[in-house]
């Protein structure tokens, strides 16, 4: 989108308001930055949830196995 917008297409806005040219294809980067932000905050947001219900209903029991081959550190 910030390619389009360097050539003068109106993909991008910023407060309702068109973005074109360089400024376009440099605020491209930084929107799809703030965009992966909110969509991983809601994803976190929705699994943790998610888990939290599940283990009203069922209980989650965590199991670690050890790596007896590994050269110690």
């Amino acid at each position: 989108m910030g390619v389009f917008a360097a050539l003068g297409f109106n993909t991008l806005r910023w407060n309702n308001e068109p973005v074109l040219g360089i400024k376009g294809l440099l605020l491209s980067p930084l929107m799809g930055l703030i965009a992966a932000a909110i969509f991983t905050a809601l994803a976190g947001a929705g699994v943790s949830f998610g888990l939290w219900l599940y283990s009203k209903f069922r209980p989650l029991t965590l199991r670690m196995l050890e790596d007896t081959d590994a050269p110690a550190t």
